[in-house]
């Protein structure tokens, strides 16, 4: 946690990260924490939550760290598809 929270180069962030680290390391598990930051999506929260009551975090996060990836990825092809499109006043 203490790597993520160097490299990131947000200040909310960072010390979102700090705290959820700090929350750890006195024994608090990770959702609550990470919950109290608020800097995560619901159904992100959710999945950490039901990981860490399940013994099942390892999965959760995987399977979070997925759907995120593919959700910015299509969300950053779009972008890019209607940057690329000529603006309405050079079509005619």
């Amino acid at each position: 946690m203490a790597v993520t929270a160097e490299a990131s180069n947000n200040a909310v962030y960072t010390n979102g990260l700090n705290h959820i680290r700090e929350e750890m390391m006195e024994g608090n598990g990770l959702a609550v924490p990470l919950a109290e930051t608020g800097l995560f999506p619901a159904a992100a929260r959710q999945m950490f939550r039901v990981g860490e009551e399940t013994g099942t975090l390892d999965k959760q996060l995987t399977t979070a760290a997925a759907f995120y990836h593919r959700n910015s990825r299509s969300r950053s092809s779009t972008s890019r598809a209607c940057s690329s499109r000529p603006s309405s006043s050079s079509w005619g």
